[in-house]
């Protein structure tokens, strides 16, 4: 059984690793969920993921907060193959998630949502290295 967790070191934070991420990253979408990833091989075995919910989009903190806890809380529980993947090929990888839609999502649509994602991510990674 898998231990799903979302440790510090697993989370994307580095103002210029975000820099990064952002600028030379490769991005994949799922509607509502875009995810701009970069594959890192200095860091091998590393999965960092962050994500963002627009305050252009949502006015209140709260509900990005909301947001931003679902698609982590859907990251964590399915994260198991990338780290695996990661592991394998010996590749870092850093993930940024991004929320674009203007309603307040559900938890099922974005555990889907970001399950399609990952599973883009995983073929992608197989097919680069």
């Amino acid at each position: 059984m898998a231990i799903h967790t979302l440790s510090k070191t697993e989370r994307l934070k580095k103002r210029t690793d975000i820099a990064l991420v952002f600028a030379k990253g490769k991005a994949l979408m799922v509607p509502p969920v875009k995810m701009l990833y970069r594959l890192v091989p200095q860091q091998p075995g590393t999965v960092q993921m962050g994500v963002v919910a627009s305050k252009k989009l949502f006015k209140k903190a709260v509900h990005r907060n909301r947001v931003k806890r679902l698609i982590r809380e859907a990251y964590r529980t399915q994260n198991g193959a990338i780290k695996l993947q990661a592991q394998q090929l010996d590749v870092g990888v850093q993930v940024f998630f991004i929320y674009q839609s203007k309603e307040l999502p559900t938890w099922a649509p974005i555990q889907a949502t970001v399950q399609q994602l990952l599973e883009k991510l995983a073929d992608k990674i197989a097919k680069h290295v």
